[in-house]
């Protein structure tokens, strides 16, 4: 996740600007299936600024399966 880098979302509140950070790659665990998804926001770069409302999930920021693990 790490490797992934960061980017930010900046969102107004009346006159006061909140910048929060997020990665760029996250990891979901399957406990059913025994598996670990690794997921990354591709069209997103490192470091990059967007302005809320930003959904998850929808548009530019859409996760892309890179990687899947399966343990015991």
């Amino acid at each position: 996740m790490e490797k992934g880098g960061d980017f930010y979302v900046e969102e107004a509140e009346g006159y006061n600007m909140v910048t929060r950070k997020f990665p760029i790659r996250r990891f979901f665990v399957d406990e059913q299936n025994k598996t670990m998804v690794g997921k990354e926001l591709t069209e997103i770069k490192p470091g990059e600024k967007l302005f809320a409302p930003l959904k998850i999930g929808e548009g530019k920021a859409t996760h892309e399966t890179k990687k899947k693990f399966k343990f015991q």
